[in-house]
Order: structure tokens, then C-alpha cells, then sequence
């Protein structure tokens, strides 16, 4: 159920527990804090609300039966009454004063609400969301969620001044916000949803956008006087569903808000209920009173309704109690009642422990009264053994994740019984029940178990992208299952679906997994356990599947397999069914079995022994290889000794089966897992896993040495089970004070004694949320909506510079910078109206906390990227580079503090002032050089390379320097700084021994492709705060602890950027801006005023090139850099950021910068960061160098010669038909076809340094060298290579839209494309359109075709070959080739004659005789095209026809092309001499005849491939120099 331990939490942190305590509540809670906590709560809560409406699904209600609609309003009708009835009772004992309405309202609503995520947990956990029961109970519930929250809204129109026009007003306000939502917002959310496509990431501008939209649409509701939380909610719900675009926004958002968030709001809660104010008999009266009322009305109204409908007795029961779970929203109607003034704190306690009550007896009761029968027809087979040899062999696959993929489906691609039976597998994904799973996905994901792949909406997921390339490639009959549950009750679900599914074998992942180095390692207790219950309560077969990597990492095709496999046959049923297995999968052609029989001593039981005989001797009668070898040999089985000696002299063996129950003695001494039997507790050992084949010798064997497969068989409760085992520690410091080392009260500073003196005088803190503006009430007067127009304002103002320097290329820190000094006191905050309304002194508190918050989290990102192995990799002349870039600026600095001291910054303390400013000039920002290196292209470049080198080396210098300065700049005494030095070296000691091994241990139990488990991130976040209330308590800023953690964290798994997707874009997005208005707020550019001033600017500026660039360039030069590169390499060092910010608001906050000071520094960085990007372009143009080569198009006289394709796509939805098209065009009879898949990827502003890097520097590496295999688009690739005879190799190019094309012109060139395959800018929709992604995406083609070094084809792409990529041996297409002459048709013509080397092929070429030729030469050109073309062309096994048509008119064309009929892709010229088939097209790219065929009036279905041939002679602007 959802998280009662955090309800509780906060009633133990308040006054009913630990707030008991006056010193406790002083220190951890004390009134001047709360307004930032409450604030952070209610943000946490917006989003919560927003998740809540993004998994309620109104077509779900709209199409809800009506039992459950008769069974919702009676939940509904019934408790609101007795909770009128409640209110009254209440108002007459202890509510006296309560204004009637509202609260009898409220109280109507507080025992009328079913929460319905809490009721979707509590199904999941029972198992009972795919039963009736389940599904009556979602409908009902998301049906009493929807009037609720009408309600709700009805109390809160109600509880303002009491004024009836006034609430009608605020009614009809809403309802006006409501419709615009539904008319305006809605179409706009589509709109969105529609450009994020499969397989995409989402653009981090959408993110933000969408959760700008969440925050101003709370905005608006808290004006209108409805609470906010009602337009988060409201947005939620009109987020389109279909689309991937909200599945993405709930992973974005949802760890975040569940995990740090949304506790604060029931910590918050918890603070506000005293059970002490429950005393006297009265009180506990009136508690069992609310109680009964609350169960009795909504368990009553429930049952009733359902024996009208006639549920039976016990299901209804069981339907009351489960509707009257309450939750979250329980809770927030009951703290809107508190902060309305219409609940006291008595009745707003008794409501909490009801809501608690209600809730918590829910599962318990429901355990005990209702227990569904599981009925499962009875079957036969339950074994693989069997006397029935045709019958059907069903196999339930179990699998955890990516990892087990390849494996599984290489084990039931040789178990598929070539000879005799028929396959199904039942892939059961197994998921754990976490507390992110969203109600709507659990119940979508468990209502589809069993339908086909290609039935489902999720085949982007690469799991189903593996198995759906699998099944299309074999007879196999795959059937998808998930099974979403606790760990502890999972087996359940195992044994019950494979009893449903009749299946003969359950197969099982190992609870340990391979790693890098050969070791298994265990993923959990957990999944061990799985494993025996499993075994223990099993309705059939069991094979445990111990994965050593059979196969490699991927599916092996049928006619790839060769595989040796061995039988361990001692005795006894598991052996049997082992040896079943075995024989079956001997029928496979690739697979040679060899069968070793350890001969018992006499044998005890006879009755086995004949058993044992009889399987044997049928075994070797009836087996017989496909193609493959089959081997029987014999052993004595003496002793322990001798059976693994025997073992050994096997050799080296792909699989091992062998039975769990052998009659064999122990073959190790101690297992420890006693599941695998005593034979498969040594072959799943490190000691045989390192045996290698021949004598003696011993070594680690790695990849395919060997799986092993223990078998059990059983049916019923004795029945043979198969079984196949394939070959933090805490340390808390107590600090006896808050705050630093120097902030004991007696070392106090005077300003701060004054400070604490005054404090009693400060007004009032903020309440959180407003009554309205129709109350009369200003909503700018309490922080929820302050923070909120914050964050918009802020978001409006710096994204709309971003947009105005875009063609500038400068980074996105230039316009934040620049929008907080615009809003600070140098441009709009000098009006007294702005900032006492928008930025008031009261609500600076909570605008600084949360920006340094999110502070830390970008610091902790920062840390994430880096890898301290980069820079023990560094070259020597990298490390120069670094050092002199570093020394000589933090010289100068040093020598500019002495003049600033001697001028403006006089009662500086001096060795501070003077490390800051060293520090200051001296840092190079490691992420902003990235970005800049990136837009520049410049990232693989050999000055690219150095920067990135030397700039992380200086990045890690700086930090240090920085907490040297920071050590100095405390309360002035030598000592005090060196305890605080030493306390934070032993603090990074600490982190390093201590807290690295458990990220580790986090991060190795987080595995490829699948989700890293809530708890693992919620505690990487604890962490990171905890770690920076250590550093601020040490005295080093908060914000080291948070970096040293993500340095810490282990980069080379899924972990660390699972951890940054979750966190960077609420975090760079909506809080870190919010750090840059903090800075603002502090820049006065009005504090520069005299030519001194502006001349101590420039002297700052300058000292600050000079430094940086000269150090830079001395450096290069020793190292012997060409000069031209040295001074681009010193602009590149230059670059400043937002850790120079950091520098800065740290001395302006610890006094070391005054506010003119600080304005000079923040001008400088912005200053020197702005040049960087203008001043690279003009001093440094890489030739973009590549050899000339000869072959740059389609045609040629050499049809021996290698193709080369450049296949550009943007996402998953374009790789299916573009492997169709890479098949069709591989030249089965000539030529070999190398095809160079390249990843368009727009460099967005959440793409981190490291894995831009990482990226860009692997293109061209195969892929099965790549660590990225998880991802879909490289499964399906891979997939296709190891099926065909096509070279395919991967490419990525991470860059702005607006000079992508540049990427594919200079990759086209490096990798001597004769042609760049493109797709169209328009992609199909459902209805058969095509829809535009993007003006960005038609530029992109347009500027390709104007710059391309060789021909180019634009592919309109209508779904060739369905969703998936074809296997060769099942194409079948039919192909036209329109030709009407000139070098783009001959082009296409060549192109239609390569594809009609594939059998699978049929191609009609029509051509359509000109009118008397103008251009005599072309016509020649195009005669002997044809000539040749029907010469030397004969189809394999397909159709080739050949028409001829007069190009009249366009009426005639158009009657010609339709009179083709039906057909799958269509070939033609860009610029053929034809006239327009259409009257106006908006794609002037695909020429007359192209863009005919793709719009809308020509046809749905057929693909069209628009060439343009490669003219030398044409002057097209060459982007990359040829030498």
C-alpha cells in the first residue's frame, strides 16, 4: 500500500512524538524554517497531483460499466451524508465556532474519497488486479477520484469569506480555467506529445515546458481560490496517454518528487497533528465515532451497491473494504481544512488517525475474507519427457531483464524441436512491485499478459524488439507475460501463470550473474529465494538457468548455431528429463550432444535402475543428429575425485545438463546454493569455471565456456522438475553545534549578535498558500505562488535570450546569467514595485533554499560526469596545459587583489581575498567547454581532445583551491582553518572508503535494461544531502559534499546515468535557474560608476585572458602545438560558468567580495565565457580532411565494387524500414554493401559532457563492441548484421538542428558514402498522413542535398515491411522505378536494378517516352541507360517488367502511375524532365513527380525513395576540404 510509513513518520517527527521535545523541534524544526519547508512540500505535493492526473485516463471512465458506476456513486453518497451527519455532531461538541458550510462539506468529502494509487498498490500486492474484483474496483475508484476532486473543489469555493457571490465567482472561475485547459492547453500537450517520438528522447525544452505549464497552472488556480494542486492535477489529465511522452515525464519526474519531495508534505502534516489534543472520553468518543461513520458509509454504500448488481456476498464484502482505503489525497483535503481555519486541531487529528485506520486494515482484512481459487484447467504434459513426441512443448521463460535476453532465446532457439514438436514460449518479464509503478501502467501492463508482440503499444522497449526479431526468424510461437509483484510473493505469480498456460517447463534466470572478470555475483537474496519457492510449489518442470553467456551477447541466427552440449546422466527422474532435454535439442542441425553415463555401484533401488535402463536405451535408439554429433560414453561414478576428473577430460563444452537430485555424492564441499543439487552446485563453481580443456592445465574460461542446465522433472507434488543450472556502513559525526567550526555562539561575529537580537521583531513568515484573489487575498503574499511566479518568470526570461543568442552559439549559462542581472537591481529590480512584489525580502528565504538545493544536485551531476580514469589518463602535454593554465591566472589574480584591495575592496581580509580571486581566474568550466566544443564540432579534433583533457585536470585543481579559499575565509584565526582543512580531508577519506564500496554495491545490482530500483535512488539523493550537511557543518560549503558523491559513484554501469536522467531535468529546468536570479539579485552593474571603476574592469578582464590564454599558449608551444591551434586551445581554456558563479556568491556571502567587486567579477566571467565561441570560429577553421575517392554513386562500371550507404535516422521508428530497404539493397549477385547507421541526436542542453565525448569518439566501432547494447536501436541493428551479409557500423552525431547537416556531409565524405540515405521530415500517422516533426528536421534534407559530396536519397517512409525488420527469406515487395530521364532517373534506375538481384524482389520499371528531346546528350545518356538495364539484368527468382508510357501531361503521368495498381515502394529521380503533378507542394526537395507520390492524394501505403544523383560539376559549397 502507498507508504504509511511515511504517514506515520511525520506524526512520530511532530508533537505526538520526538516534537515533544522544545530542543528537538527547536533545532530540526524551528519556526523561521518552516516556510521553506512547507513551501518545498507543496511543490513536491503539485507534482504528485500532476503524476496522480497523468495515470487516470478519462476514456477509461468514459467506457466504465455500469455496476461499477452504480457502485462508485453509492460510494460516494452514502459516507458524504454520514459525514454531514458526522460535521454536525462535531459542531455541537468540539468544533463550536466552524462555519456550517464549508465544514460539513468538508467533512462530506473527508469520508467519502478512495485513494485511488493506494487501492491500485493494494491489488498489486494481493493479486488481484487482473480478477473481476480488481478490475470493478479500478473503475469504481477512478470514478470516485474524479468527483471528489469536484467536490473538493465545491468545500474550497465555500470556505473563503463566506460570501456567496464570491464563491460563485471562484465556481464560475474554475470552470472558465477548465474549458481553457481543455480548448487551448490540450491541443498544444498534443502537439508536444506528437513530436516526441519512439524511441527519441524527449527534448529537455518539452520537459521544462511541460513542467512550466504544471507550475502556471497552479498559479492560476491559487489566484482563482481553488488551491493550486487542482491545475497540476488538471494538466495531468490532459497529457495525452498514447504517446511515449508521458510515460518519459513520469520517469523524469517521479523519483524526485516521491523520494525527497512529497515526504516533506507528510512531515509536514505530521507537525500539525498533536494526539495529545485527543483527551478525555469525549474526544476518543468522537474518534470511534468518525471511525464507524467513515466505514460504515463507504463499506455499506459499496455492499449495497453490489448486491443490487448481484456481486456475491463475499466479493462485495471484499469491495467495500477496498474502496475504503484512503491516501494522499485524504490527507491533503484534510491540511487544506486545517490551512482554511476550517478544521481545529482536534478534529484535524481525529481525521489523520481515521484516514490511518481505515487505510491500514484494508490488506489484512481483505487477505482474510477473500481468497480466489486460482482454477487452472488440468493437463497432461508436465514434463519435457514424454511418450507423445508431436505434441506441443510449452515453456514458460522467465527473465529479469535485458541481460538474461540473448541467452534465453538462444536456448529455445536449439530447443525447438526441429524434428517432431511445436514451441510456444511465455516470456515473463518479472518486475518488481515498486513505488514508482504508476496505478494506470500496472493495471495496462498486467491486462495484456499473453497477447502477441505486435499486438502491443510498448515495441519500443528492446526486450520485445529482441524477441519480436526472434520469433520472425523461427516457428517459434513467443507470447509476452508480465508479472508485476513484490520479490517476496513473485513466485506466486510464476506458478500461477504456469499452471494457466499449461506449460511442461519453467525456465529460470541464476540468482548470480557473470561478471567482466568470469566471477558470478548474486543480484539479491531475493531473487534466490524466488528460485526455491519456485522449486518447492512448481506444477511442472523447473530449469534453473545458469548464464555464462551462451551464444554471446546477442540472439544467434538458426544457421549460426554450433553449439556442444553434455549430458550428466547419474540416475533417478531429474536425470531422465535432463536427457529428454538433451535429445530434443540434438534434433537441431547446429548442436553436438555428447551423453557421459556415470555407471552406479549395484543399484538399491531396481526399480530406477530399470528406469534409468529403459530411458537410455530409447534415448540411443531414436536419436538421431540433424547435421551435428552424437556421443555416448560411460564412467564409473566411484568417488568424488573421479566423477570430476571424468568432468575435466570433457574438455570445454558450450552446456552442461544435468538433474538436480542425482544419486551422486557432493562435488563441493559446501554450497551455498543447495537449489542446483550436488553436480550443479560444482558446474555453477568458480573451480570449474576456470578448468579449461586438456591435461592438467587450468584457466579462466570467459564468453561461451560453458553453460550449465540442472534439470528436475515431476508432475503433481512428487513430479520430475527440470532443471538447467547454465555453464552501508553509516558513520554519523556528532558536532556538539550547527554550522561551522566558528559559529559557536561566543566566537559569534557582531553583525550576528545583532542579528539573533533582532530577530523577534521580523514580521510574520508566510503562509503557503493564498485564499484567492476573489477573497480578497494576494496570492504574491504567500510563498507556494511566489516561488512559483519565480520560477515561470525566470524560466520565460532566460529561455527567451537562449532563443535571441542561439545564432550567436552561445551556451545557455550566457542567457541565465544575463537574465538574473536583468532581473536583479541592475535593470528591472530598480524599480521598488518589482521587487517588493516579486522578489520581497520575506520570500528571498525560501527562493535561496530551494536554488541551492538545486545547487547541489547540479554539483552532485557535475561529479557525475566526471571520471577521475580520464585524468589519471591524461596525456603529459594535456597536464602542462592544465598547470600553466592554472598558475599563471592564479598569479594575476593574486596581483589584481592587491591593486582591488588598495582601491575598492579596503577592509578585505587578505589571504582570502587574495586565494579567491586566484581561484576566480584561474577555473575553466568543464561542462560549458563541452557544449562550446560540441556546437563547434570541434569534439573529436585533436584541440577538442586537449581542451577536454586539460580542462578536467583544472576542474579538479579548482574545486581544491576553492575549499583552501573557502578554509581561509571563516573567522580569521589560523587554527579554526586548519581544523577545518583536516576535518574535510578526512571527510573525502571517508567518502572514498566508505561510501564508494556501496555505491558500488548499488550500482552492480542495477543491471542492463532494467530499472534501477527506487530505493537505490531515493538513498543516491539522501546521500547527497547528507554529504552536504557534513561539508556545511564542517565549514567547506554544502555544495563539496554533494560533488564528492557524484565522483564517487561508479560510471561505467547503467547506474550513474539512470541517476542523471531522473534527476537533471527537474533539477537544471525549474531549480537551477532559480541560483541565477539568486546571483542577480546580488549584481548591481549601478555599483560600477567612475573611471576607476571601469577601469579596474578592464584591468580584471584583461589580467583574466591574459592569464588563462598566455599560460595556455606557452604551454602548447613547449609542448609542440601549431600556434594557430595554441591560441585556439587559450580561448577554449577561458571559458567561465557556473562553478565561476559559485566562486563568486560564496565571497559575496562570506563577506571576502563587496557588491562592486562582485559585479566586476560576474561581467568579467560573463565577458570572457561570451567571446570564446566567435573568436574559435574566427581564428580556427579545421579542414575537415578526407580522401578523395572515386565511387559516388549508385551507378558505376564496376558492379564488383563495395557499396557504401550512409543511413541516416532520428529515432527506433525509422530503423525497421530502413533494414528492410539495407536488405533489399545488398547486392545478392555483386556487390558487398557496408552500411554506416547514423544516430541524428540534437545536442540538447541536458546532454552531458562525458557521454557527449563518449559518443562522439566511438563512431565507426562495430557494434558489438559498444557498451551500449541495451539500447533498441542497436538490438535491432545487431540483429539484422548477424543475419545478412552487411558490414554495419555505427555512427552518432550530436549536434544543434541548424548545422546537423554539416555532420552528415563530413561523415558521408570520411566514410566515402556513395549515398546518404535520409527520412523524410514527415512521419505517418494512424489515420495514413504524414505530419511533419519539425521545420528543423526539412532544412536539414534541403541543406544535405544542396552540400552533398555524393548522391542522396529522401526516403517516405509508409511502413516498408511493417513494423519490424523482414528476414531475407521472407521478403516479398514489389518495386517501381518511374523513369523519364536525366542523371537523377538513371540514378534510380541503377538503384531499381540492384534490388532486383534479391529473390524476394519484383521490379516494373515504367518509363515515360519524351516529347522530341532538347537536350540530345541526355537523351543518348538515358537510351543507353535503358539499353544496358535490360541487357545484363535477370531477377533471381522475383518479376522484372519493363513499360513504356508517353509523358503527355500531367493528367496522363498520374492515369499511367495509378494504372500500376498496388505496390510497395516506388524509385524515382529528384529533378526528372517532367512537368508538376502537383499544383503547389510545400517539399520542393522531392521534385515534381516525388512530391506527388508522397502526398496524400497518390496512396497510404507505398514508400517512396526520391534520388539525386552526385553532379561533379555542380557547384554545391564544399563543407569538408578533399586532399
Amino acid at each position: 500500500m502507498q507508504r504509511p510509513p511515511l504517514r506515520n513518520g511525520g506524526i512520530l517527527l511532530g508533537p505526538s512524538a520526538l516534537g515533544r521535545s522544545k530542543r528537538f523541534m527547536d533545532n530540526v524544526f524551528p519556526k523561521q524554517g518552516m516556510v521553506a519547508l512547507e513551501t518545498m512540500a507543496n511543490v513536491g505535493l503539485l507534482f504528485f497531483l500532476f503524476l496522480v492526473g497523468l495515470e487516470l485516463d478519462l476514456r477509461s471512465i468514459r467506457r466504465i460499466s455500469k455496476g461499477a458506476l452504480a457502485i462508485a456513486i453509492a460510494g460516494i453518497t452514502l459516507p458524504f451524508a454520514l459525514g454531514i451527519g458526522t460535521a454536525v455532531v462535531l459542531r455541537h461538541t468540539i468544533v463550536v465556532g466552524a462555519r456550517q458550510g464549508p465544514f460539513l462539506v468538508f467533512m462530506g468529502v473527508a469520508l467519502s474519497i478512495t485513494a485511488f494509487p493506494v487501492l491500485a498498490r493494494i491489488l498489486a500486492e494481493l493479486k488481484l488486479l487482473t480478477t473481476d474484483l480488481g478490475r470493478m474496483a479500478m473503475s469504481a475508484a477512478a470514478v470516485n477520484d474524479v468527483v471528489a476532486r469536484i467536490l473538493l473543489a465545491l468545500a474550497l469555493a465555500l470556505s473563503g469569506s463566506g460570501s456567496p457571490l464570491i464563491s460563485l465567482w471562484v465556481l464560475l472561475t474554475s470552470i472558465g480555467f477548465i474549458a481553457c485547459v481543455a480548448f487551448f492547453l490540450r491541443p498544444a500537450l498534443a502537439w508536444v506529445a506528437r513530436r516526441s517520438l519512439e524511441g527519441e528522447p524527449v527534448k529537455e525544452s518539452y520537459v521544462c515546458a511541460i513542467l512550466a505549464v504544471v507550475l502556471a497552472a497552479s498559479f492560476a488556480n491559487d489566484v482563482i481560490g481553488i488551491h493550486a494542486l487542482f491545475g497540476a492535477f488538471m494538466v495531468g489529465v490532459v497529457v495525452p496517454k498514447d504517446e511515449p511522452f508521458a510515460g518519459v515525464i513520469i520517469e523524469k519526474v517521479e523519483d524526485l518528487v516521491f523520494g525527497l519531495f512529497l515526504p516533506l508534505y507528510f512531515v509536514s502534516s505530521g507537525l500539525k497533528t498533536n494526539i495529545a489534543t485527543i483527551r478525555g472520553s469525549r474526544s476518543w468518543g468522537l474518534l470511534v465515532l468518525v471511525i464507524t461513520n467513515a466505514c460504515l458509509g463507504k463499506i455499506g454504500g459499496t455492499v449495497i451497491a453490489s448486491l443490487i448488481v448481484k456481486i456475491p456476498i463475499r466479493e462485495a464484502v471484499t469491495l467495500g473494504f477496498l474502496m475504503n482505503t484512503k491516501g494522499v489525497i485524504e490527507l491533503i483535503v484534510l491540511n487544506i481544512g486545517k490551512d482554511r481555519k476550517v478544521l481545529d486541531d482536534e478534529t484535524f487529528t481525529i481525521m489523520v488517525l481515521m484516514a490511518l485506520f481505515t487505510t491500514f486494515i484494508t490488506t489484512p482484512i481483505v487477505k482474510g475474507i477473500y481468497k480466489p481459487a486460482r482454477r487452472a484447467a488440468r493437463y497432461q504434459h508436465r514434463t519435457v519427457e514424454r511418450s507423445d513426441m508431436d505434441s506441443k512443448l510449452r515453456v514458460l521463460a522467465c527473465f529479469h531483464g535485458v541481460r538474461n535476453i540473448p541467452t534465453m532465446i538462444n536456448l529455445v532457439e536449439i530447443s525447438r524441436g526441429i524434428r517432431h514438436r511445436r514451441l510456444t514460449v511465455y516470456a515473463l518479464h518479472l518486475m518488481e512491485l515498486s513505488e514508482r509503478s504508476s496505478a494506470i501502467s500496472m493495471v495496462h501492463k498486467a491486462h495484456r499478459n499473453g497477447l502477441p508482440f505486435w499486438d502491443r503499444r510498448d515495441n519500443t522497449d528492446h526486450m520485445v524488439v529482441a524477441f519480436e526479431a526472434y520469433r520472425q526468424l523461427s516457428a517459434v510461437a513467443i507470447r509476452p507475460m508480465t508479472a508485476i509483484s513484490v520479490l517476496d510473493t513473485i513466485h506466486e505469480d510464476i506458478v500461477a501463470s504456469a499452471l494457466q498456460k499449461r506449460a511442461a517447463l519453467i525456465l529460470l534466470p541464476f540468482h548470480k550473474t557473470q561478471q567482466l572478470d568470469g566471477t558470478l555475483e548474486s543480484v539479491g537474496h531475493a531473487y534466490h529465494l524466488i528460485n526455491q519457492r519456485v522449486l518447492r510449489h512448481a506444477p511442472c518442470s523447473v530449469a534453473i538457468l545458469v548464464d555464462r553467456g551462451l551464444g554471446g551477447a546477442a540472439q544467434v541466427s538458426s544457421s549460426e548455431v554450433s553449439y556442444t552440449v553434455v549430458v550428466l546422466f547419474f540416475g533417478g527422474p531429474d536425470d531422465r528429463e535432463a536427457l529428454s532435454y538433451g535429445a530434443l535439442m540434438a534434433e537441431h542441425p547446429g548442436i553436438s550432444l555428447t551423453v557421459l553415463r556415470f555407471l552406479p555401484p549395484p543399484a538399491e533401488n531396481l526399480n530406477q535402475s530399470v528406469e534409468d535402463e529403459a530411458c537410455i536405451s530409447k534415448f540411443r535408439s531414436n536419436s538421431r543428429p540433424s547435421d551435428g554429433f552424437l556421443g555416448y560414453e560411460e564412467s564409473p561414478a566411484a568417488d568424488m575425485a573421479g566423477i570430476i576428473a571424468a568432468i575435466k577430460n570433457l574438455g570445454r563444452h558450450n552446456l552442461f545438463l544435468v538433474g538436480r537430485s542425482p544419486p551422486a555424492v557432493a562435488l563441493v564441499e559446501k554450497s551455498d546454493c543447495p537449489e542446483l543439487g550436488p553436480v550443479g552446485s560444482y558446474l555453477a563453481s568458480a573451480e570449474f569455471s576456470t578448468i579449461a580443456s586438456g591435461g592438467e592445465r587450468k584457466k579462466r574460461v570467459r564468453g561461451d565456456s560453458g553453460a550449465v542446465s540442472i534439470i528436475k522433472s515431476g508432475v503433481g507434488e512428487k513430479a520430475p522438475r527440470l532443471w538447467l543450472p547454465l555453464t552501508p556502513l553509516t558513520v554519523s559525526l556528532v558536532v556538539p553545534w550547527f554550522g561551522r567550526w566558528e559559529d559557536d555562539e561566543n566566537r559569534a561575529s557582531p553583525e550576528r549578535k545583532i542579528a539573533m537580537a533582532t530577530a523577534s521583531v521580523c514580521p510574520a513568515p508566510m503562509t503557503a498558500t493564498s485564499n484567492g484573489s476573489w477573497d480578497g487575498d494576494n496570492p504574491l503574499h504567500h510563498s507556494l505562488p511566489l516561488i512559483i511566479l519565480q520560477i515561470c518568470l525566470v524560466l520565460v526570461v532566460t529561455r527567451s535570450l537562449a532563443f535571441l543568442l542561439r545564432p550567436l552559439r552561445q551556451p545557455r549559462v550566457i542567457a541565465e546569467i544575463i537574465g538574473g542581472i536583468l532581473l536583479g537591481p541592475s535593470a528591472l529590480g530598480r524599480s521598488k514595485r518589482f521587487m517588493d512584489n516579486v522578489f520581497p525580502k520575506q520570500g528571498m528565504t525560501v527562493l535561496d533554499t530551494i536554488a541551492n538545493i538545486g545547487l547541489l544536485f547540479f554539483l552532485f551531476l557535475v561529479g557525475l560526469e566526471l571520471d577521475l580514469r580520464s585524468i589519471r589518463r591524461t596525456g603529459k602535454g594535456a597536464l602542462a596545459i592544465a598547470i600553466a593554465g592554472i598558475t599563471l591566472p592564479f598569479v594575476l589574480g593574486i596581483g589584481t587583489s592587491v591593486v582591488l584591495r588598495h582601491t575598492i575592496v579596503k577592509g578585505a581580509h587578505q589571504g582570502p581575498f587574495l586565494v579567491f580571486m586566484g581561484v576566480a581566474l584561474s577555473i575553466t568550466a568543464f561542462p560549458v567547454l563541452a557544449r562550446i566544443l560540441a556546437e563547434l564540432k570541434l569534439l573529436t579534433t585533436d584541440v577538442g581532445r586537449m581542451a577536454m583533457s586539460a580542462a578536467a585536470v583544472n576542474d579538479v585543481a579548482a574545486w581544491i583551491l576553492l575549499a583552501l579559499a573557502i578554509a581561509l575565509s571563516g573567522s580569521g584565526s589560523p587554527l579554526i582553518s586548519l581544523w577545518v582543512l583536516l576535518t574535510g580531508i578526512g571527510f573525502a577519506a571517508c567518502v572514498a572508503i566508505f561510501l564508494r564500496p556501496v555505491l558500488a554495491w548499488m550500482a552492480r545490482r542495477s543491471l542492463e535494461g532494467e530499472p534501477v530500483k527506487e530505493s537505490y535512488v531515493c538513498a543516491t539523493l539522501a546521500i547527497v544531502l547528507a554529504a552536504g550537511f557534513a561539508t556545511d557543518a564542517i565549514g567547506i560549503h554544502a555544495l563539496f559534499g554533494a560533488f564528492m558523491v557524484g565522483v564517487v559513484v561508479p560510471k561505467d554501469g547503467p547506474f550513474a546515468g539512470v541517476i542523471s536522467e531522473k534527476v537533471e531535468d527537474l533539477v537544471s529546468g525549474l531549480f537551477l535557474p532559480l541560483y541565477f536570479v539568486s546571483s542577480g539579485l546580488k549584481t548591481n552593474v549601478a555599483t560600477i560608476r567612475g573611471a576607476r571603476s571601469w577601469g579596474l574592469l578592464v584591468l580584471v578582464i584583461t589580467n583574466a585572458c591574459l592569464g588563462k590564454i598566455a599560460g595556455t599558449i606557452i604551454a602548447s608551444l613547449v609542448a609542440k602545438i601549431p600556434i594557430r591551434e595554441a591560441f585556439t586551445l587559450g580561448f577554449l581554456m577561458n571559458t567561465k560558468g557556473l562553478v565561476e558563479l559559485i566562486v563568486l556568491n560564496i565571497g559575496k556571502d562570506r563577506k571576502v567580495l563587496n557588491d562592486e567587486t562582485f559585479a566586476i567579477m560576474v561581467l568579467m566571467a560573463l565577458f570572457t565565457t561570451f567571446i570564446t565561441t566567435p573568436i574559435v570560429m574566427g581564428i580556427y577553421k579545421p579542414a575537415g580532411r578526407a580522401a578523395p575517392y572515386k565511387h559516388r554513386t549508385i551507378e558505376r562500371s564496376d558492379k564488383n565494387s563495395e557499396l557504401r550507404v550512409l543511413a541516416c535516422f532520428h529515432g527506433l521508428r525509422n530503423v525497421p524500414t530502413m533494414i528492410n530497404l539495407a536488405e533489399i539493397s545488398r547486392g545478392i549477385r555483386h556487390r558487398r554493401l557496408t552500411l554506416y547507421a547514423m544516430h541524428l541526436m540534437e545536442l540538447s542542453e541536458r546532454s552531458s559532457a562525458i557521454s557527449m565525448v563518449h559518443k562522439a569518439r566511438r563512431n565507426g566501432l562495430p557494434f558489438w563492441n559498444r557498451r551500449d547494447n541495451t539500447d533498441h536501436m542497436v538490438v535491432a541493428f545487431e540483429a539484422y548484421r548477424q543475419l545478412s551479409a552487411v558490414a554495419i557500423l555505427p555512427m552518432t552525431a550530436i549536434s544543434d538542428l541548424d548545422t546537423m547537416h554539416e555532420d552528415i556531409v563530413a561523415s558521408a565524405l570520411q566514410k566515402r558514402a556513395a549515398l546518404i540515405l535520409l527520412p523524410f521530415h514527415k512521419m505517418q500517422q494512424l489515420d495514413g498522413t504524414l505530419e511533419s516533426v519539425g521545420h528543423a528536421y526539412h532544412l536539414i534534407n534541403q541543406r544535405v542535398l544542396r552540400h552533398a559530396p555524393c548522391s542522396v536519397a529522401i526516403l517516405v517512409d509508409r511502413g516498408l515491411g511493417g513494423a519490424a525488420q523482414v528476414s531475407s527469406s521472407e521478403v516479398s515487395y514489389t518495386v517501381v522505378v518511374l523513369f523519364f530521364g536525366g542523371p537523377d532517373d538513371r540514378e534510380a534506375l541503377s538503384y531499381g536494378a540492384l534490388m532486383a538481384e534479391h529473390p524476394g524482389i519484383s521490379l516494373t520499371v515504367l518509363r515515360f517516352l519524351p516529347a522530341l528531346a532538347e537536350n540530345l546528350n541526355q537523351s543518348v545518356e538515358d537510351e543507353a541507360c535503358i539499353s544496358k538495364f535490360r541487357a545484363n539484368l535477370q531477377p533471381s527468382d522475383g518479376f522484372l517488367g519493363y513499360e513504356e508510357s508517353a509523358a503527355a501531361d500531367m493528367d496522363g503521368i498520374i492515369a499511367a502511375i495509378k494504372n500500376l495498381g498496388r505496390h510497395n515502394l516506388f524509385v524515382v529521380g529528384r529533378s526528372p524532365p517532367a512537368v508538376a503533378l502537383v499544383e503547389k507542394s510545400d517539399c520542393p526537395e522531392l521534385g515534381p513527380v516525388g512530391s506527388y507520390l508522397a502526398s496524400a492524394e497518390f496512396s497510404t501505403t507505398a514508400s517512396v525513395l526520391i534520388i539525386q544523383r552526385y553532379d561533379p560539376s555542380g557547384e554545391t559549397s564544399r563543407l569538408v576540404e578533399e586532399c
